[in-house]
């Protein structure tokens, strides 16, 4: 009601609009508790820092302005013309009940010269200090002497606002507390998906009476509504559908090019040759048609009461129809009799439990590493780092801060709902939480931002670069457009502002955020990250430096993260194609084995329903795609060239994917620009 009215008045204002000097329009932002009661007052400084009087911003009594996600309009006579507004000093009072108040952007006219000076905000108003923004506000801290004082005491606030805490030893810290401008504003809507699904499957319930499924094909009947049929139902049973899931499935970052075969695997010519197109091993590798992926960081995992999880090695071969296909599956490290190596031509059911053993050991990497631990808990680790050490007026916290978005909000609500003692995790996944945070601390002991978070160095390392190589390997096809898309957003930002080495010296700001985000955490430096391959140790040599940084933490936080997130449902929404838990043990012995002894495996139906619809939920998207942001932070010209330039190469990419899609046997939608978030929203 409040922002109707302002527009009314605003046209009728039009006809005094000779009696103002300016225009002010505000936006409060769409947080929580974003608006306010208070009294807000405002006052502009010219060229000279000629300051004009303080202004009360106020409208008819009939209005209610400045209420959450509003945008109000205030034509004050009050404001005379003081020339080019460069400064704009903006405070409340503490009257009202609600006198908190977080703002996104004022905006004042200038009606001699219709000229807009863009003032973003960000960040919560408050009645002592007053806050005096510049225009565009961003600048790096040595080109803001003027502000110093004020960016000194923003970052006190912000280091007991956001301060760190270790959940887990061993890993990563986290954010102590969720400050109330990072919760999710969309928990309605998040609340309602459940909702939704919940009630379609009040009906599978009233048909699923038994505890156990009858049938491979009986498991088809619980599919309708909002549970539609996954993408792997029709060819899940196929060697090319489980190669395929190394390429374009929710886990397509494992596989790399075998060199040698292990010691541990001791595969021969012999077995393996009818596999090879009648290679023999030694060949294969030579001609780079050999595929490796090795589980022995699942080695004597801990695990929840009464499961086995396998530390399996498989071997992948690019037939000559260029399709990726297993040719041997081993499910544990040590050789022996009970431990043997499975084929193609073993018996079909035989053949298919190795699959799906080799798979639940997949799934558990993947929901501890790729979904969990690199990507929602290292990217809040590092934004917690960057509100500690990079002002709200830094163009490269500017930078970052769409990628940001309610990421801490989200995480906040998924310890709950995933890490809780009846989560998702402890009821659906084998690994369980115990397991779960114990591979992430093996992992994070030699992770390192600069080979395993940098995209295109990772396919480097595994040797899967070359797509004469490596055919139909979408996700790294397009992912390396994205990634290359991102470089030049992101070069666009660090080179405008950083045109030498030497004006990254002198920030003060990006050398703590960089020696924050790299050194080891300890007694006497206690609120540091410790991530390895930040480069120089976070004192930056130059802006590629920062350029790969950056670029590096906006991929994950985008396309990283939707390549292992949004193909979820598609994969866990069959549980034979993609268990994230079996009963049982995996197979001792290449015996015959029968449809039943897979069935006997399965877990009962009310955990298959539950796997189901979680990864339902998680698949769902939510937000706007990449370069089209919820909230625009950067307004000043390098900001807004750089996303000019993402919006061209953005464009470009499409295209291109667009292209390779029709050519494709399947779409690969995934790292469609359209698909992908600006942030880790769910």
């Amino acid at each position: 009601m409040g922002e109707f009215f302002s527009k009314l008045l605003e046209e009728f204002g039009d006809r005094d609009k000779h009696q103002a000097a300016y225009t002010v329009r505000v936006k409060t932002g769409d947080c929580r508790n974003a608006g306010t009661d208070a009294n807000i007052y405002i006052a502009l400084h010219s060229k000279d820092d000629e300051r004009t009087k303080n202004v009360k911003l106020s409208g008819s009594i009939w209005q209610d302005n400045f209420e959450r996600g509003d945008f109000n309009t205030f034509k004050p006579k009050e404001l005379t013309d003081k020339g080019p507004v460069l400064k704009l000093d903006v405070w409340r009072d503490l009257a009202g009940l609600n006198d908190s108040w977080y703002v996104d952007i004022i905006e004042v006219e200038r009606h001699s010269t219709t000229t807009k000076y863009i003032f973003p905000v960000n960040r919560w108003v408050v009645d002592k200090p007053r806050l005096q923004l510049v225009e565009w506000d961003s600048r790096l801290p040595q080109d803001d002497e003027d502000r110093k004082d004020q960016r000194l005491a923003e970052l006190d606030a912000m280091k007991k606002k956001y301060d760190f805490v270790w959940r887990f030893e061993g890993v990563m810290p986290q954010a102590r507390e969720v400050p109330m401008e990072e919760m999710i504003t969309y928990g309605y809507e998040w609340d309602l998906a459940k909702q939704s699904l919940a009630l379609s499957l009040q009906g599978i319930f009233t048909r699923v009476r038994a505890t156990f499924w009858n049938s491979l094909d009986d498991m088809r009947d619980i599919y309708g509504g909002d549970l539609p049929p996954p993408a792997c139902l029709s060819r899940w049973r196929k060697d090319t559908a489980f190669g395929m899931q190394r390429l374009v499935g929710c886990n397509p970052m494992q596989i790399r090019l075998c060199k040698k075969i292990p010691m541990k695997m001791p595969v021969t010519d012999d077995l393996l040759k009818p596999f090879l197109e009648g290679m023999s091993i030694g060949k294969s590798i030579r001609k780079k048609q050999l595929f490796i992926i090795d589980y022995e960081i699942l080695k004597e995992m801990p695990l929840r009461q009464g499961g086995e999880l396998p530390a399996p090695i498989a071997l992948f071969f690019v037939n000559k129809d260029k399709n990726l296909v297993p040719v041997a599956i081993q499910l544990f490290q040590e050789p022996n009799e009970n431990n043997p190596i499975f084929v193609p031509t073993d018996p079909e059911y035989t053949w298919m439990l190795a699959k799906m053993w080799f798979n639940v050991a997949d799934a558990s990497y993947h929901q501890s590493i790729c979904h969990m631990g690199m990507s929602h808990i290292l990217m809040e680790s590092i934004a917690v780092a960057t509100h500690r050490c990079l002002s709200p007026s830094h163009p490269l916290s500017r930078l970052l801060a769409p990628h940001f978005r309610f990421l801490l909000g989200i995480n906040h609500v998924g310890y709950d709902t995933l890490f809780g003692e009846d989560g998702w995790i402890e009821e659906t996944l084998l690994i369980g939480r115990k397991g779960m945070m114990e591979l992430i601390r093996r992992v994070w002991k030699d992770w390192n931002i600069s080979k395993n978070g940098h995209m295109v160095h990772d396919l480097e390392e595994r040797g899967v670069n070359d797509p004469e190589v490596l055919p139909n390997y979408h996700y790294r096809d397009d992912g390396t457009l994205i990634y290359e898309a991102i470089e030049e957003y992101v070069r666009t930002v660090v080179n405008g502002y950083y045109g030498h080495a030497k004006k990254i010296k002198a920030d003060p700001e990006v050398l703590e955020w960089g020696r924050t985000l790299s050194t080891e955490p300890s007694a006497a430096s206690p609120h540091t990250c410790g991530i390895k391959g930040i480069p120089s140790d976070g004192k930056f040599r130059n802006g590629q430096q920062l350029t790969e940084l950056l670029t590096n933490i906006i991929y994950i936080c985008t396309a990283g993260h939707a390549a292992v997130t949004f193909t979820q449902y598609d994969e866990y929404g069959f549980v034979p194609s993609y268990p994230g838990c079996l009963r049982g043990t995996p197979p001792k012995d290449k015996g015959v084995r029968t449809e039943n002894d897979v069935l006997e495996t399965l877990p009962p139906k009310d955990w298959t329903i539950r796997a189901m619809v979680m990864s339902r939920i998680l698949s769902k998207r939510d937000t706007k795609p990449l370069g089209d942001f919820e909230v625009q932070y950067m307004y000043d010209p390098i900001g807004k060239k750089a996303i000019e330039t993402l919006h061209e190469e953005l464009k470009a990419v499409t295209a291109e994917i667009d292209k390779r899609n029709k050519e494709r046997v399947r779409p690969y939608l995934v790292l469609h620009p359209s698909c992908i978030p600006n942030s880790i929203a769910i």
